[in-house]
């Protein structure tokens, strides 16, 4: 009479090591390709976003899309707000343009819900977010370029002169987020070296430098900043959520990716550096 083989104990443990070593080994590579496959689907929505951008400037005089405008209007609506006021955003301005509320979410889902932006006649403020409180808030997961004062820029590049240098705004305006105000295609001196659009978890880099890469680094110490979806990485108006890195849009409509704590004050200036 034949006997059944059966694995004996050791067998079966060395089997279960074996498993658990390979599995220690490709996890962390299956986490790298996806990591790597967000990167590339975030920088694709970036070009598309930058192409958008400049579609609105050939219909709109060569006008950049304003960052903001704001109206007291009671058929707007706002969280932050309340009733009868409200702020239109870049994001919900050039929709027509994109016609797909995803593609200004970055695919990490890294984002702020943003209360100021305006529902107009009862339509959501972004109408590819069910899930905020209430639902249709904007979903926040790009930062404008409105930088008008330096306090980090000689710290990174001692030769930078920051008179008259700005972002994508008048600085003399500080009414620019209600009123529009936007910079026209002239006013930007070398749109291919000037950032316009950057991942970040607010509207905007709240006028400074210190917000941008080089200067959060100086700033906070290189600390990571927890965003409140939850990816801990560094930056809070400048994320960088792809391995360290993140992406871009510039003036010209063309997007790049960029290594944390790389970009240096020209990048961030529509006034050319001599």
């Amino acid at each position: 009479m034949r006997k059944n083989k059966a694995f004996t104990l050791i067998e079966l443990l060395v089997v279960i090591a074996i498993i658990a070593i390979l599995a220690a080994i490709l996890f962390p590579v299956f986490a790298q390709a996806k990591d790597a496959a967000k990167k590339t689907v975030c920088l694709s929505q970036a070009k598309q976003t930058g192409l958008s951008a400049m579609m609105y400037a050939s219909d709109n005089d060569s006008m950049y899309v304003p960052a903001s405008y704001g109206s007291y209007d009671p058929t707007w609506y706002a969280p932050w707000f309340g009733q009868g006021v409200g702020l239109l955003y870049w994001n919900q301005i050039i929709q027509p343009y994109i016609k797909n509320w995803n593609m200004l979410v970055c695919p990490t889902k890294d984002y702020t819900n943003f209360g100021y932006a305006a529902y107009i006649n009862g339509q959501w403020a972004d109408g590819g977010n069910p899930t905020s409180n209430p639902p249709g808030e904007l979903r926040v997961s790009w930062a404008w370029n409105d930088i008008e004062v330096w306090p980090y820029a000689n710290q990174v590049d001692p030769t930078f002169n920051a008179n008259g240098k700005t972002g994508y705004t008048h600085g003399t305006d500080p009414y620019a987020y209600w009123d529009g105000d936007p910079v026209s295609e002239s006013e930007v001196e070398q749109p291919a070296n000037a950032i316009w659009i950057v991942e970040g978890d607010w509207t905007d880099l709240s006028g400074s430098d210190r917000n941008v890469d080089y200067g959060w680094q100086r700033y906070t110490n290189g600390h990571p900043n927890q965003s409140v979806s939850g990816l801990n990485v560094p930056g809070f108006y400048v994320r960088a959520r792809h391995s360290n890195g993140f992406n871009s849009v510039y003036g010209d409509g063309h997007a790049k990716l960029h290594k944390w704590n790389s970009t240096r004050p020209c990048d961030w200036s529509i006034q050319a550096c001599q």
